[in-house]
């Protein structure tokens, strides 16, 4: 389990890095760098990271469920806050950056680029949640494996 949660911190951590360079592309109103494989981001977000960040968060908050103090007891505090500012960043562009986007003509899913950058903030705010739980349980996890065989 170890190691997979250390596999599942780097996937989170890779979509969270794909998901801000989308971002950033759209936001000054250049071309996807993703291409095609933009679409496979929420999927991937979804499926891949966020229900075993959920199952991970449910794992480390046995005891207080819900509480994201417990569950990400394992992040150093640089993390969790720039998980936080990640998080707000989402919400705020979702209100304030995505109406002043560029409005260039339509993308070939034929959605307009604002609409893309609000979701695509989105992605990235869960992917940054996804990649501090993940940690979380990792870190936590190494230090009672550690305990255990110092005892």
């Amino acid at each position: 389990m170890h190691h997979l949660l250390l596999m599942f911190t780097l996937i989170s951590f890779i979509g969270l890095v794909m998901s801000l360079t989308k971002y950033c592309f759209l936001l000054v109103g250049w071309a996807d760098p993703l291409g095609p494989f933009s679409r496979w981001l929420f999927p991937w977000m979804l499926v891949g990271v966020w229900i075993p960040a959920i199952l991970a968060m449910g794992w480390l908050t046995k005891e207080q469920k819900g509480n994201w103090q417990v569950a990400l007891r394992g992040c150093p505090s640089w993390m969790r806050l720039l998980m936080y500012l990640f998080f707000g960043y989402a919400i705020f562009s979702y209100f304030f950056v995505k109406p002043i986007a560029p409005q260039q003509g339509l993308p070939p899913g034929g959605r307009p680029p604002e609409a893309v950058l609000g979701h695509t903030g989105m992605i990235m705010a869960f992917f940054a949640i996804a990649t501090c739980i993940h940690y979380s349980a990792y870190r936590v996890i190494s230090v009672s494996r550690k305990e255990i065989g110092s005892e």
